[in-house]
């Protein structure tokens, strides 16, 4: 991760405040300066006030919106939560008293829905 003050290295700018940079952005046509970046709490915040994307701006100086966030970031799953699988059965249900034909993408849904349903005690060996 690069942190504002090794940003402002690339760019060349000035701190105008603690921890709160500014400088002329390469991509606009405007002389004054319009790039503000700063720490933010999960990474770098940067922002051009005339609009220019930040991607392309990174990509001059060859780094990408990667390089602007710590790569400890982990995906954590969220608990399981059966008001969707409970809803989802009675789609199921009303769809079978319909006499809908289901394709094998959707028979195998249903059953995995079912799985979990049974597995958390919703169902109660149903």
């Amino acid at each position: 991760m690069i942190d504002a003050a090794h940003l402002n290295d690339f760019l060349d700018g000035r701190e105008v405040r603690n921890g709160q940079y500014v400088s002329r952005c390469p991509l606009c046509t405007s002389s004054s300066e319009t790039l503000y970046y700063r720490d933010g709490h999960t990474g770098t915040v940067i922002e051009c006030k005339v609009g220019c994307d930040k991607k392309e701006l990174l990509s001059y100086y060859g780094l990408s919106m990667k390089d602007l966030f710590p790569n400890t970031q982990t995906y954590v799953r969220p608990p399981y939560n059966p008001s969707d699988d409970l809803m989802n059965a009675k789609i199921i249900k009303a769809a079978l008293k319909r006499g809908e034909t289901w394709s094998d993408s959707d028979l195998l849904w249903a059953s995995n829905v079912k799985d979990r349903l049974q597995k958390n005690g919703f169902l109660n060996g149903r």
